[in-house]
């Protein structure tokens, strides 16, 4: 490849047909670009692989062709799968252009998790069950066809909405996915290619399991465990290894550190606990074994939507007041409750003192002294005039209309 970043920009044109319009994000893979079909007049998410401008990058380390391969391979896989769930991101086209390889996927309304729980901020118990379970349904499917992801992380969940409003998962960049076997032209006499160096870790730390972070050859249950993390992160607003450095937590994952839910957590249920406990436990086999199993123990061990956990680190002030609107998609971060009932009950009291002190006014008048009823319909009321006010709603009635 000949090509560098700079030389992509806005108003570019891929394969003659796709229109560059904004850049949308820079990973370990290239670029993702807005791009405008020129001839469906349809918009696009177009992902560019350019040429490595770090030593450190995957591509450095890996080689361009290597790299290349990796690129095609992703393409394959989430072409697949997006065919068979509606939780992984379809892609629609792939080639390359003028040295370019690009691959051509839905451009997603909506924002990424990781924008949702990065820096302290969490989400509800419901809502962090409702998404591990779709991030569940869609490493299911990918699991059943051979694929491990390896790279699940925040960044790489995205929500949006169905067409009926309702939040929809999404499941991005098989960049560093790897096929047990060939989901692509089954029939092909092909054996899946090996793109991984020995040596070298891929994914992200933090999110990784024991067995990635060692270089290992990790399985499915790798997938799993990342998935535990981001459930854990989307509860208590911290990742369980997180530590200062990058060493520090890939060293704090291979020794089985995590800190225990309840540290940020303090009312974290022993059962929910007790679930992220055998998420990170050190023995494989102990584990969850399947994305399944995971989502549906920790739905069984979460409050009920009623109930919210408090954290030791709340949500930032900013969207600690209010719910937040994403695209249509809305997912409440915690909020203070309002202290209504107590100042209706002191309300209600008011009233009920103010009529008995009217009724016992009323009570010790003569039998010839008019009645306040009376006065009104002869005359116009005087300054000292009592005003009775209306009939008042019972505190039953008062607390069904909260």
């Amino acid at each position: 490849m000949s090509r560098r970043v700079r030389d992509v920009d806005v108003g570019q044109i891929i394969a003659g047909k796709y229109a560059l319009k904004r850049l949308l994000g820079v990973g370990a893979m290239g670029q993702v670009w807005a791009a405008r079909h020129q001839e469906l007049e349809q918009d696009f998410a177009v992902k560019l692989m350019v040429p490595a401008t770090s030593e450190a990058s995957i591509h450095a380390q890996e080689g361009e062709e290597t790299a290349l391969k990796r690129f095609r391979n992703e393409a394959q896989i989430a072409a697949a799968l997006s065919r068979k769930s509606r939780h992984i991101v379809g892609v629609s086209d792939y080639g390359v252009d003028d040295g370019i390889a690009y691959l051509v996927m839905e451009l997603l309304r909506g924002d990424g998790l990781e924008r949702r729980i990065g820096s302290g901020r969490r989400l509800y118990p419901s809502e962090v069950s409702t998404v591990a379970t779709q991030i569940a349904r869609g490493l299911t499917v990918a699991h059943d066809e051979g694929v491990t992801h390896r790279d699940l992380k925040p960044a790489n969940v995205f929500l949006t909405k169905t067409e009926e409003g309702e939040l929809l998962v999404k499941l991005l960049d098989f960049g560093i996915a790897r096929m047990a076997r060939s989901i692509v032209q089954p029939n092909e006499s092909r054996t899946p290619t090996k793109l991984t160096i020995n040596g070298l870790v891929l994914g992200s730390p933090g999110y990784m399991s024991p067995e990635q972070a060692m270089a290992d050859s990790p399985d499915a249950r790798a997938d799993v465990w990342s998935l535990a993390v981001v459930a854990y992160e989307g509860l208590a607003g911290a990742t369980p290894f997180d530590a200062p450095g990058v060493d520090e937590t890939i060293l704090r994952i291979c020794n089985f550190q995590p800190t225990p839910l309840s540290t940020l957590l303090p009312d974290a249920s022993p059962a929910l606990s007790a679930v992220f406990a055998r998420a990170f436990t050190r023995n494989i086999a102990e584990r969850f074994q399947t994305p399944t199993d995971f989502a549906l123990a920790l739905a069984s061990a979460l409050p009920q939507p009623s109930r919210e956990l408090v954290s030791v680190r709340p949500p930032s002030p900013v969207n600690a007041s209010q719910a937040t609107e994403i695209a249509g998609v809305s997912l409440k971060v915690p909020m203070r409750s309002r202290k209504i009932v107590p100042a209706v009950t002191i309300g209600v009291a008011l009233a009920l003192a103010l009529g008995a002190f009217v009724a016992l006014r009323t009570s010790s008048r003569t039998p010839g002294e008019a009645t306040p009823k009376t006065l009104a319909s002869h005359q116009t009321p005087s300054a000292t005039t009592p005003n009775i006010p209306p009939p008042q709603p019972s505190i039953s009635a008062v607390m069904m209309d909260l």
